[in-house]
């Protein structure tokens, strides 16, 4: 009986392979399957790019590893690895971002109030100020700054603007109407002089309405 026992014990310990079967080697069993579920659930961490270069590429969303210029639509191989000399000498011979950095330059003349020429460069803000002039000027929609025709046009010019929403637009609208109304209003108070309004009367040739 003793012996039936035991060989019924050791048959029992024994894996598929014939193997004898400790609580040791269950338990390797379960830390190698954790550990290769923990190995798989890891996700690689993208870094934030350190480089001055990355301000004139745009990392592809298909491809991590692949970039394309700003300037010239040409795509490059953008390895960690690698490093960015690739893209640095390609910059220096770009046809498209030379002429936009020759246009940021002070080269445009101006003429200052004694009369003389000097230096000048369009700030964001200057651009910014004419496009809202121009919308309020020309009586265009609010959309235009928005509109393609207007974003290729700030393209093709190189002024190194990007156009602002139309949201902005009204802020700023709306800013500059207080602003000078008020301005009118000190004018008015100053000064002891007859203000003449007139305005033009507009008739409806549908309803005939004023």
């Amino acid at each position: 009986m003793d012996s039936t026992s035991s060989f019924d014990r050791d048959t029992q310990n024994k894996d598929d392979a014939g193997n004898i079967q400790t609580p040791d080697s269950n338990t390797g069993k379960r830390k190698e399957t954790e550990t290769a579920s923990g190995a798989s659930s890891k996700v690689k961490r993208i870094l934030p790019t350190r480089s001055q270069v990355w301000n004139h590429y745009t990392k592809t969303k298909d491809d991590r590893d692949k970039c394309v210029c700003n300037y010239c639509q040409n795509t490059f191989s953008c390895l960690t690895s690698s490093g960015t000399s690739n893209l640095r000498s390609h910059l220096e011979k770009c046809k498209s971002h030379l002429a936009w950095s020759a246009g940021q330059e002070d080269k445009q003349p101006n003429i200052d109030d004694e009369g003389k020429l000097k230096k000048a460069k369009l700030t964001e803000g200057q651009l910014r100020e004419a496009t809202n002039e121009m919308v309020v000027l020309g009586q265009l929609p609010l959309s235009f700054v928005e509109s393609v025709a207007w974003r290729h046009f700030c393209h093709k010019a190189n002024f190194g603007y990007i156009p602002h929403s139309r949201r902005t637009a009204t802020k700023d609208i709306i800013k500059t109407y207080v602003e000078r109304k008020d301005a009118l209003k000190k004018w008015f108070l100053c000064n002891n002089q007859r203000v003449s309004l007139t305005t033009d009367i507009w008739v409806s040739p549908t309803t005939g309405n004023m």
